[in-house]
């Protein structure tokens, strides 16, 4: 199996969730839509399948049972969005991919990641009583309220 990994270089720009489907056509030149929607998304800037990649690793790799990949490497990792892709040859030329964008982060950490309007995440997703849930929330926009 060929596994690789990118960290993926988002857009500069902040920009808000979109509240319609992307328009089929576009009637608005650019330049005039990001002057009256400097935070909307004009085509497809926010689709992780078009941002810059950067190779962080990649290799060829067997696997017998289970198994914990990158983990190692992921701990000296800087924070940030990643793209793992993994392609297998069967022995009868049959290719299987899969792919999966994830989220490198750091609790302990100041610094959002990328420029986005709104970032959380929940340490759990199910907890007991008694349990302690933590709730990590974060925006690159200044003087935001929460």
């Amino acid at each position: 199996m060929n596994l690789k990994l990118y960290r993926l270089i988002p857009p500069e720009r902040i920009f808000v969730s979109r509240y319609w489907n992307r328009p089929d056509i576009v009637s608005i030149a650019e330049e005039s839509f990001r002057t009256n929607f400097p935070n909307a998304v004009y085509k497809n800037e926010t689709d992780k399948d078009n941002w810059e990649r950067q190779e962080v690793f990649s290799s060829n790799i067997s696997i017998n049972g289970k198994a914990e990949l990158l983990a190692e490497l992921l701990t000296d990792s800087e924070p940030g969005t990643y793209l793992v892709e993994a392609i297998s040859i069967s022995e009868n030329n049959d290719t299987t991919e899969a792919k999966k964008y994830f989220t490198l982060y750091s609790s302990a950490s100041k610094h959002l990641l990328g420029k986005m309007l709104n970032w959380s995440m929940v340490s759990k997703s199910k907890a007991e009583p008694g349990e302690v849930v933590q709730l990590l929330f974060g925006s690159a926009a200044k003087k935001t309220k929460v």
